[in-house]
């Protein structure tokens, strides 16, 4: 694999914010700040209803979606996967619309739209399966340019040295929505019933929404209060001075004809099938394989989804400092990141279907989500090291294959566990995404180098 023998000078630390004085907070973590609650929001209303919508335990008298509703395990997986067909859809398109028109605007309006759709879900629900599915393609329309859009705004407010931190600490923006997700949509589902869940997430959503006008800026070159000393140090670092000419031709070509890119694309449709199978079904697993009540399994939940929270954040920091200050290659810490996420997650998963043990299923699945933060720093941070001025379109071309996970994995584990039971479904499941993460890896060392995609022009 190459790599790129210009990146250590970019990884140098300038010092040229030496004059800020010291009570001054940088506008650039307010940035990946804001973006880590917009992705909070959008797993809020992502995730709630994998868990409004779980298979009780045997002999439950918990009502939920799919007992008042009156479903089976395959009506479940539909709805479930109903949002990412949405999802899918908005990538590319989210990232073009934040080139053109800013972050603020694309991400602002598409989570109001979001939390507007979760808001009618329990309408829509009472009506018909078919318009509970309609309104949740629609949530996944709106959520569809969250990704790509923050990838663009932190790209343009992050100097190189800090890239890997500010990414990662707004990508765990997303483990803290699901962390706090669980146990608080068990809790008002077991308490004022599921309908509440949909009502309180979509008007924090609304509530946000203004906030996110009042404080993100699209550049600091835009912003009303940032101090010039760090306005000039990002700018010295980021494609703002990327000609507009140069943002609005995206390179096609180069895209979809380079190794490295469908490295990205493999990677970016096998790794998340495990993240996406524990996130739809994790709380459907514990209640009925190990029989916990929805707000046990929710409480339960949330372990894995700490630990991956904290390794999200830290695997950015770690990333920057191997670099920049021990000097070790881009390309071998980003490889090293990759196989610390994917590795630990594709053993406990496959190791799961051997043991019938609470404690022990529980360690298995903490480790496996817990570890998988890492990869952050791995393929997410090296798209925008690679992708340059146009990271936000190829970031949006890799994670919308994610989303074939989103959409495949609760399907297939519906159709699992009403063939199989659910102990057996489940295994199975398990495997196939132990297995797509073993093919994520040796896709990594076979196609992924470092070489920039796009030689940036600057303006003179």
């Amino acid at each position: 694999m190459a790599s790129s023998e210009m990146q250590q000078p970019l990884l140098q630390d300038s010092g040229d914010e030496a004059g800020l004085p010291t009570s001054y907070f940088r506008k650039r973590y307010i940035m990946s700040i804001a973006c880590f609650t917009g992705l909070f929001l959008a797993y809020l209303l992502r995730v709630c209803i994998s868990v409004a919508s779980q298979k009780p335990a045997a002999g439950s008298n918990e009502v939920t979606m799919y007992t008042e509703l009156g479903w089976n395990s395959e009506n479940q997986g539909i709805v479930l996967g109903a949002f990412y067909a949405g999802y899918i859809l908005t990538q590319v398109p989210g990232a073009l619309l934040s080139i053109r028109y800013g972050t603020r605007a694309v991400f602002g309006i598409g989570m109001l739209g979001a939390s507007v759709m979760t808001a009618l879900t329990p309408l829509a629900a009472e009506h018909s399966i078919e318009l509970l599915c309609a309104v949740r393609i629609l949530t996944g329309v709106f959520e569809g340019v969250s990704f790509p859009s923050q990838a663009h705004l932190l790209r343009i407010w992050s100097p190189t040295p800090e890239r890997s931190r500010l990414l990662t600490l707004a990508l765990a923006g997303c483990h803290a929505g699901t962390i706090s997700c669980m146990p608080l949509t068990a809790f008002i589902l077991t308490r004022i019933g599921w309908r509440s869940v949909f009502y309180i997430f979509g008007s924090f959503g609304c509530f946000w929404t203004a906030c996110w006008f009042y404080v993100v800026s699209d550049s600091p070159r835009h912003h009303t209060t940032i101090h010039p000393i760090e306005r000039d140090y990002i700018l010295s670092f980021s494609d703002t001075h990327i000609t507009q000419t140069a943002k609005s031709t995206i390179p096609w070509a180069t895209f979809f004809t380079s190794p490295v890119v469908w490295g990205f694309f493999i990677a970016g449709t096998c790794n998340p099938f495990g993240f996406y199978e524990l996130l739809s079904e994790l709380p459907t697993y514990l209640s009925t394989v190990y029989g916990l009540s929805s707000q046990k399994a929710g409480l339960t939940a949330v372990l894995p989804y700490c630990l991956l929270a904290a390794s999200t954040m830290s695997s950015g920091l770690i990333a920057d400092i191997l670099m920049t200050r021990y000097g070790f290659k881009r390309l071998s810490v980003r490889t090293t990141m990759m196989f610390v996420g994917a590795v630990p997650s594709a053993i406990c998963l496959f190791a799961l279907g051997f043991f019938h043990n609470l404690d022990l299923a529980l360690g298995l699945l903490t480790f496996a989500v817990g570890t998988y933060g890492f990869s952050s720093a791995g393929v997410n941070s090296l798209i925008v090291d690679v992708g340059g001025a146009h990271s936000s379109t190829l970031y949006a071309l890799y994670n919308m294959l994610g989303q074939i996970g989103g959409i495949v994995t609760p399907i297939l584990t519906g159709k699992l566990c009403d063939e199989y039971g659910d102990k057996e479904g489940f295994n199975i499941a398990f495997k196939l995404c132990s297995g797509l993460y073993c093919t994520t890896l040796v896709t990594w060392l076979l196609l992924v180098n470092d070489v920039p995609l796009v030689y940036e022009k600057r303006l003179p």
